[in-house]
């Protein structure tokens, strides 16, 4: 059976459109996201996150584009990695809130997915052809999009659907199995990078990808990223947030 994107898209918007929650394929792993204050809550509680781990947007490059307030030589970075370079990148940086899908969220919503202190928010962007042509349906549609990984804290995302633990799977009205996920090894999940700082980059999380990333930001991204740190591994650092 061949996989229909676009119909699967349509389905989880219409579904977080009604207060619902899904489960969804990225390049790096599943996640599970909402729409919904209500909707995120009940994310927050089925994984047992503390109140201090945030919800990341999900987006694509456009989308960060127009969010993400950043100076011409670190949204050329992003460029290149994201587009020119086609790796999938979680993008930390400072935002713009008056932007149409965000100027509309409760507080709530607001604490539970930006860092209130520093004023950035995280976007996935490049997470796959799911989350390109959801992103896109949700953006037109003026539904912002926010989730984290399918997976209980702390245990690690899942590049299967088989191995997400149940206390996740039963909250979700649509989970959408697309298989393995391309980047399942070394470490699933999203490389992030807070490009927020005014002399530096710093690495939030190793992830799918990082020694690729770092590599090329060492390249081309100056002084700022010229001693980013090598992934210690997942025995040393088994969730890959510093």
């Amino acid at each position: 059976m061949a996989l229909d994107i676009s119909q699967d898209a349509r389905r989880v918007l219409d579904t977080l459109q009604a207060g619902g929650i899904a489960i969804i394929p990225s390049s790096v792993g599943y996640g599970i996201i909402g729409s919904t204050p209500a909707a995120l809550q009940r994310i927050f509680t089925a994984k047992r996150r503390t109140p201090d781990k945030k919800h990341a947007m999900i987006g694509n490059y456009e989308l960060h584009k127009s969010i993400h307030i950043l100076p011409p030589g670190r949204q050329a970075l992003v460029q290149v990695l994201a587009v020119t370079q086609d790796l999938p990148l979680g993008v930390v940086a400072p935002y713009d809130f008056t932007h149409a899908l965000l100027r509309t969220l409760d507080p709530q919503t607001i604490s539970q997915s930006t860092d209130t202190e520093a004023n950035t928010l995280a976007m996935l962007v490049n997470g796959g052809p799911f989350q390109e042509e959801l992103t896109r349906l949700a953006s037109a549609a003026g539904t912002p999009v926010f989730g984290s990984s399918a997976n209980l804290s702390g245990r690690g995302t899942k590049t299967r659907v088989e191995e997400i633990e149940r206390d996740v799977l039963r909250v979700a009205d649509v989970v959408l199995d697309y298989g393995l996920r391309v980047h399942h090894a070394p470490r699933a999940s999203s490389t992030m990078i807070d490009f927020g700082f005014v002399d530096r980059v710093k690495v939030v999380r190793f992830g799918a990808c990082y020694e690729v990333i770092r590599d090329v930001l060492g390249k081309f991204g100056g002084e700022a990223c010229a001693r980013l740190p090598v992934d210690p591994g997942k025995q040393v650092l088994f969730s890959g947030r510093v």
